[in-house]
Order: structure tokens, then C-alpha cells, then sequence
């Protein structure tokens, strides 16, 4: 496994040959995720070579079906493969490493995971008083508390999200119309990008 920037190049055998995967993660200094173990090994270790004892391979070559495929719901199975894939190459970093500590939910955690099924099952018709209905705060409090946690309000969110759906939509074949409709806005002219 090679970081970013790190020269590298490998001498096959014919016999036995190599597959290469390239896979890209951005993590941002804003990131929701409490830092961790497991992200202190993915971030901190540019390039790995040892025996893998997590079957990256079989995660890899998962990964590339789902992509290659595309069918119903191949974007959340890529999205699950992929933090099965961090935590294996965690685990491989780590070797014998086993956890130290168990993490603990805490209620912003708890309002995070509400927060993201709700946006995400719902983009086309969620409101503010809905969420907070969910999370058992007020609407108000829903607001700083996504303010504080992913450094938006619930509408910069929602058309975020609803914008970026439209757009798979319509680079899948749909028109800019049948998009806008299915994501939950009245006309074409909302998804304009800010």
C-alpha cells in the first residue's frame, strides 16, 4: 500500500502477476469522525508492505464489481465496503495491535447516525421540525447542532444532497426535470448551483 506522493514500482513475475487498486480518500480537517486508532494508522502510514491478513483483495475486487456493475443500491454497498476496506488496512498496519479501548456513543454520535438516515432516506421530503422531532431537540437546537457538526444548516445540507442526487440522476439519463421532481423540488431552475 503507497500514500500520496510516495515513488514506487514494482517488479512482477510473470507467473504470478499483480493486480493494482487505486483508491482515493480525502480527509478533511473538519471531519465529523472523532480521531481515532484506526485513523491515526490509515493517516499516518504512507506506504505498508507485509502479509495481508484481512483480504484487501476480496474487499478490492468487491469494491470493483460494485462499480463496475452499478445496480440498486451499489453506492451504499461501495460506501460499506469502503470503511470495511480502512478498517482492514487498519488492522494490517497494526499487525498484532489489538484495541485498547472501546468507543463510546455519545449523543451527538447517536444524532449523527439519526442525522444521516434521515437526510439520506429522506432528502426529497425531510423538514427541520422533522429531524428535530428525531433527534429530541428543538428546532433551534437542530440547527447548532448541525451548524457545530457538519458546519451547515439543515437547508445548505438538504440542497447539497439534493443536488448531488440530481446530478447521478441525470448523468444515469434522466432529464434535468424528472431529476428535480424525484429529489424533491418543484422545477429544473432549483438545481441551479450556488
Amino acid at each position: 500500500m503507497t500514500g500520496p506522493l510516495v515513488p514506487h514500482e514494482q517488479i512482477t513475475d510473470a507467473s504470478d502477476p499483480m493486480d493494482e487498486y487505486y483508491i482515493q480518500f480525502e480527509i478533511s480537517e473538519n471531519s465529523r469522525e472523532k480521531s481515532g486508532r484506526t485513523s491515526e494508522l490509515i493517516k499516518n502510514t504512507s506506504f505498508w508492505i507485509g502479509r495481508d491478513n484481512q483480504n484487501t483483495v476480496e474487499i478490492f475486487e468487491k469494491l470493483d464489481e460494485e462499480y463496475e456493475k452499478r445496480e440498486i443500491g451499489y453506492l451504499k454497498n461501495i460506501t460499506n465496503l469502503s470503511s470495511q476496506l480502512l478498517v482492514a488496512l487498519a488492522r494490517n498496519y497494526a499487525g498484532s495491535e489489538k484495541a485498547s479501548d472501546y468507543a463510546k456513543i455519545t449523543p451527538d454520535d447517536r444524532r449523527m447516525i439519526i442525522t444521516d438516515e434521515m437526510m439520506v432516506g429522506h432528502y426529497a421530503s425531510i423538514t427541520l421540525r422533522e429531524l428535530a422531532t428525531r433527534l429530541s431537540l428543538s428546532p433551534r437546537q437542530t440547527q447548532r447542532f448541525l451548524k457545530k457538526t457538519y458546519g451547515k444548516t439543515f437547508v445548505e445540507i438538504r440542497s447539497d444532497l439534493r443536488r448531488s442526487i440530481a446530478d447521478k440522476l441525470v448523468a444515469g439519463g434522466k432529464t434535468r426535470s424528472e431529476a428535480a421532481d424525484m429529489v424533491g423540488y418543484k422545477n429544473a431552475r432549483s438545481l441551479k448551483h450556488n
